[in-house]
């Protein structure tokens, strides 16, 4: 049977022999070569499900991060509503700080009663903001990572700097104190009145609508770093794959190309709040709830994690590396080299490897 699987552990598993090929499925059953069938989604989705050559399962949903943002808040401190509106474009970093010097408040003790916004809360992150700075983590012609990159360090000296602005220690105790641990959903520092902005994906419109149905809030890019530059959200998402040892039966396959097609995809993704990858799906407004349209619309901007057999330590280096600058306890110099030192060692043992084709930039089969 299927496997249901997060898609950036599509080619760490494929590489440990964890996952069975699916490309002479493709060409018995749907009868073309698996470069053609694959085409028929998103390409990063697909990117995702390839490793040395061959495809590993197919795409089910995913999922794009943007700006929510109170209403009562962002009207009670003035901002422009001009500023919001997406179709204006991104705000950028330097605004976002005005609006914060502006509505931020902590009493005298400096605990903040009130926060515009946390760079590292929700589904923001260092890797996020590495990802939207263009850094590749890996370099294809030395088949090494690059962790320990000017471009890494740039981002993690930014980083650092937001979290000595801020002051880690006192927005965690803010987070603690409106947002404890195990918390119901309905208690979070952004439902209760106390967080202007917070950066999540399209799961959180159906949140809004079970949990706080009464608050005035809307949706908008994630800032960028200059005015210029071109929206930024990255993507995920979770795919159906064949585990080792499978029958590979027809059954099996048809199962899969169901849930993983247009029809399945049109049946399932309008109930949990995603974005099918699925083009002829994606193109279809019945193949996804119209409350996240947004959410469809910035998938041209999407980036996502590079597909490689190391996915899950590249992970866990980027947010140890955000731990150690959130706690200050390594300068971002410090913090970079010892994430290249976690990653790059496991990476050399399953070299020669490349990226797909074009991975990173802009996918030539979307377009809304």
């Amino acid at each position: 049977m299927p496997y249901f699987m997060g898609r950036f552990s599509g080619a760490e598993m494929a590489s440990l022999g964890l996952l069975e090929p699916i490309d002479e499925l493709i060409r018995e059953h749907e009868g073309v070569e698996p470069e053609e069938f694959m085409a028929n989604w998103v390409k990063f989705s697909t990117d995702e499900l390839l490793y040395d050559g061959q495809w590993y399962g197919l795409p089910m949903d995913t999922d794009t991060r943007a700006m929510y943002y109170n209403k009562d808040l962002t009207d009670e401190a003035g901002v422009d509503p001009e500023l919001l509106d997406p179709a204006g474009g991104p705000m950028t970093l330097e605004q976002m700080w005005e609006i914060s010097d502006a509505f931020d408040l902590q009493d005298e003790q400096g605990t903040y009663e009130r926060i515009t916004w946390i760079p590292w809360d929700g589904e923001a992150s260092l890797m996020m903001w590495a990802m939207a700075s263009g850094v590749r983590f890996f370099d294809d012609s030395t088949c090494g990572m690059t962790l320990d990159s000017p471009e890494m360090l740039d981002v993690a000296t930014e980083y650092a700097s937001w979290v000595e602005r801020l002051q880690f220690s006192r927005v965690d105790a803010f987070k603690a104190t409106y947002e404890p641990p195990n918390a119901p959903p309905t208690q979070t520092s952004f439902f209760s009145d106390r967080q202007m902005f917070q950066i999540s994906g399209p799961w959180g419109v159906q949140a809004q609508n079970d949990y706080r149905p009464d608050m005035r809030y809307g949706v908008t890019h994630v800032p960028v770093a200059d005015s210029a530059d071109d929206p930024f959200t990255w993507a995920g998402g979770f795919g159906l794959a064949m585990p080792k040892g499978s029958s590979m039966s027809e059954a099996a396959w048809k199962l899969m190309t169901f849930y993983a097609g247009y029809e399945g995809q049109r049946i399932l993704m309008p109930q949990i709040s995603r974005i099918p990858t699925s083009l002829d799906a994606v193109q279809d407004d019945r193949a996804w709830d119209s409350s996240i349209e947004f959410f469809v619309e910035i998938m041209e901007f999407a980036r996502s994690r590079p597909p490689l057999p190391v996915g899950t330590k590249l992970w866990d280096a980027m947010m140890m590396m955000q731990d150690s600058l959130n706690q200050q306890s390594q300068s971002p110099d410090e913090a970079i080299k010892t994430a290249q030192a976690y990653v790059d060692p496991t990476m050399q043992q399953f070299c020669p490897v490349t990226l797909p084709d074009g991975f990173g930039e802009p996918d030539p089969h979307f377009d809304r």
